[in-house]
């Protein structure tokens, strides 16, 4: 495993071209770490297993800025072989993505809700909306959650990982056995506790969680807030999984890591949203991340219809937004909207493989998942 070595501290040095690459510095991150050397391990012990993670991540970075780089100049060819170096890194490290888990938890939750819901008592009214940006990570759901922000009647939290965690909790033979009311009443008022302690007052009629992985709990939103309203971002199968290779991802993200499972991940996406619209279809809307940058103010009245509020031109000023939200997407949505990333798969042409039949094979395979 190669690692990173240097004469000056490389974890300072990584940390400060992130900071650059925040800021949409791409040549100043470049300098930076062009300074450090790659070597071969020779110093870490390997029962120095922290210290290894270390080198590992910053050794990573490393790659994923000079790609970016080099993505940034034109230089397609070159950056795409970084994003392989650094991916190659990343799946000897995380391994693969655990689908068959992902897909019996869709089928469970779904039979978890259709059990549950008869049960369940009137809950007591909300002052406000609570609204789920979901979908793909990269589709536009930072995008949306910034415009809508704006709003003088929204507050956005940005993501949350309360809902996955909560999922969880309903999953367990302990909350199925148990009074179902007031068991979801109780996960439900630790929900909206925990939001409110998020912001300073409640003058507002909307408030968004934005976790993209939420829609894999979308029956755990419905249970918990059968008032709340789903939107769904969704974007270009190519270029949405070459946006995603892009990015330095890890933890939920093991899928990102070759194209393969990243096909197969986009499809779950659209099998899971076709299996949420047949339980909550007047609940969910649909967002297209191509319309929403070359028409955002249409765009941005059919979402303010569907959360019930008027249309305010601030709502198009995403880079005025001072609130940051801390995800892949931070640089983007510090600038105008601009729609120059559609079809950016295109300059990545040679470089795709078979991404596209992967993804027409497994649109095939969840059309007759549960058949």
């Amino acid at each position: 495993m190669p690692i990173v070595t240097s004469s000056k501290d490389p974890f300072f040095i990584v940390a400060r071209a992130e900071m650059c690459l925040i800021r949409g510095e791409f040549e100043n991150a470049y300098l930076l770490v062009k300074k450090i050397k790659i070597s071969d391990p020779e110093v870490i012990l390997e029962s120095d297993i922290d210290e290894q993670k270390k080198l590992n991540d910053a050794y990573i970075s490393v790659l994923f800025i000079r790609a970016n780089y080099h993505h940034h100049y034109g230089e397609y060819d070159k950056s795409f072989l970084l994003y392989n170096a650094a991916h190659s890194v990343q799946k000897s490290i995380y391994g693969c993505y655990d689908f068959p888990s992902m897909e019996r938890n869709l089928k469970s939750d779904i039979k978890i809700y259709e059990n549950i819901k008869p049960k369940l008592l009137k809950f007591e009214k909300l002052d406000y909306t609570p609204v789920f940006i979901v979908g793909m990570p990269r589709s536009g759901t930072s995008l949306l959650h910034q415009m809508l922000d704006m709003h003088t009647q929204i507050v956005g939290l940005g993501e949350l990982s309360e809902i996955p965690e909560i999922a969880t909790k309903i999953r367990s033979s302990e909350f199925i056995e148990s009074d179902s009311y007031e068991s979801t009443y109780i996960l439900r008022k630790a929900y909206i506790d925990y939001c409110a302690s998020l912001v300073n007052d409640f003058c507002f009629q909307v408030m968004i969680d934005k976790l993209p992985h939420n829609f894999l709990y979308i029956g755990t939103i419905m249970l918990l807030f059968p008032e709340s309203k789903i939107i769904f971002c969704e974007r270009d199968a190519l270029d949405n999984c070459l946006s995603i290779y892009q990015q330095n991802m890890t933890g939920d993200h093991s899928y990102s890591h070759d194209f393969d499972q990243l096909a197969r991940f986009y499809c779950f996406s659209q099998y899971a949203l076709e299996q949420w619209k047949l339980l909550f279809e007047k609940n969910i809307l649909i967002v297209r991340y191509e319309e929403m940058v070359k028409s955002p103010e249409k765009k941005l009245r059919c979402v303010l219809d569907f959360l019930g509020l008027p249309y305010e031109d601030s709502c198009l000023n995403v880079h005025l937004n001072k609130n940051i939200i801390n995800t892949s997407s931070r640089h983007q949505v510090q600038q105008p909207i601009y729609d120059s990333s559609i079809n950016k798969w295109q300059k990545y042409s040679g470089n795709l493989g078979n991404l596209k039949e992967n993804i027409d094979r497994y649109k095939e395979f969840y059309l007759t998942f549960y058949e």
